[in-house]
């Protein structure tokens, strides 16, 4: 049920007007901005996404409620300060840029240093393009999930580069409109908007909401929106190529991709199809670079249409060819590739480590079967667990 509180309740209207009409940005709702973050786990605690929210959530804790306004407003500010230093490293250097062809956005945990800069996900598609004369313009980002702020000062064009001051104050201006607007809102027009089929959903979701419509949140993805828009216009981008779909940087970019009618390439980088989270309007422009026909399929289920879809195989897996054709000198090894499901807030922790504990045991039973491999992803963080399931075999 909630997740057709949050689709709709932006097509209501309030005194008269469609909420979407009065609460927008460059003629695109300001909801299309900020409902994926509720969909999906990305914003750090205490915000909570859908997945995470309980009827139970709802109390009348004076204290707990004191203490979650205080955590909230921590939060915020936290980002706020983050955004700032990105900022201030920006402007040590800045390198000037001719016209460019395709768009890569690439995470500093992206990279890898030997014999000059690599990185991970885009490096040989790199390569192709600069044999077929094709320009990228890579922009460098500081990721959420990590705090890599001053690794950014070894790198060349940072997206914080193209920001300008010009940026900033319009940013800063139509945030606190949009953020004055929204609480000058009476509760009950609020409760309205929230309530479906009968039932208030405003005290539920209020927290997480307010903290959407925050004057510090609505800076930071305005602020992105306008930065990847004059890019794309002032470097004559054609193609925009990404590997993720959620984020402070994605969104803002989807978003000014489609209000530019510009051409996006989406090849995923790991598990999950997170595509179902981004209205489907903003999706037009997007192609999908499927991993197989049963990728495909999925796609065409969440409503992606055939035209909109390439099978390309996953990328991820290119290099395996150079050891394809090698002979397996050691049998009854398996390798289990395990994702951040934690730090994602998919899952908790003493759930998912059952769970592992559980598939390592039923592996160990398989005949043959000599050593299980872990293989961890870079973003997970709870090792000193892992020893207790060191006895299994691994």
């Amino acid at each position: 049920m909630l997740i057709n509180v949050i689709k709709k309740w932006s097509d209501k209207k309030i005194n008269g007007r469609y909420f979407n009409d009065e609460f927008e940005i460059d003629g695109i709702p300001i909801w299309w901005f900020l409902e994926p973050f509720l969909r999906q786990p990305y914003i750090p605690k205490p915000f909570k996404s859908l997945d995470e929210i309980k009827d139970n959530d709802i109390g009348n804790d004076k204290i707990l409620s004191y203490k979650n306004n205080f955590q909230f407003y921590i939060l915020r500010k936290g980002l706020i300060i983050n955004e700032k230093i990105k900022f201030l490293i920006s402007k040590f250097r800045k390198k000037e840029i001719d016209k460019r062809d395709v768009l890569f956005l690439v995470y500093t945990n992206h990279i890898v240093i030997d014999n000059g800069i690599k990185f991970i996900h885009y490096n040989e598609i790199l390569k192709n393009l600069e044999k077929k004369k094709i320009k990228p313009l890579v922009l460098i980002l500081d990721p959420l999930s990590k705090n890599s702020l001053f690794n950014l000062l070894q790198y060349e064009n940072l997206l914080y580069d193209h920001i300008t001051y010009e940026i900033l104050k319009e940013s800063k201006k139509k945030a606190k409109e949009l953020n004055q607007k929204w609480r000058r809102l009476d509760e009950k027009i609020k409760e309205k908007l929230f309530t479906f089929q009968g039932k208030k959903y405003w005290k539920l979701l209020k927290n997480e909401i307010n903290f959407l419509f925050s004057e510090e949140i609505l800076f930071i993805l305005i602020k992105y929106y306008l930065t990847f828009k004059n890019i794309i216009e002032k470097y004559k981008i054609s193609v925009i190529y990404i590997n993720s779909l959620i984020g402070f940087y994605e969104i803002p970019l989807l978003l000014s991709t489609y209000k530019l009618n510009k051409k996006v390439i989406y090849s995923p980088h790991g598990y999950g199809d997170r595509y179902f989270i981004i209205r489907k309007e903003v999706l037009k422009n997007v192609l999908f670079a499927a991993i197989s026909n049963e990728h495909k399929k999925r796609l065409l289920k969440l409503g992606i249409k055939s035209k909109n879809i390439v099978i390309v195989g996953s990328p991820l897996f290119d290099k395996i060819i150079n050891y394809k054709k090698r002979k397996i000198k050691k049998k009854g090894v398996i390798t289990l590739l395990t994702q951040p499901l934690i730090e994602d807030k998919y899952i908790e922790k003493g759930e998912y480590f059952n769970y592992v504990k559980k598939l390592l045991n039923q592996i160990s039973r398989i005949n043959n079967i000599k050593k299980i491999l872990l293989k961890l992803h870079p973003r997970e963080k709870f090792r000193s667990k892992l020893p207790k399931v060191k006895t299994l075999g691994v």
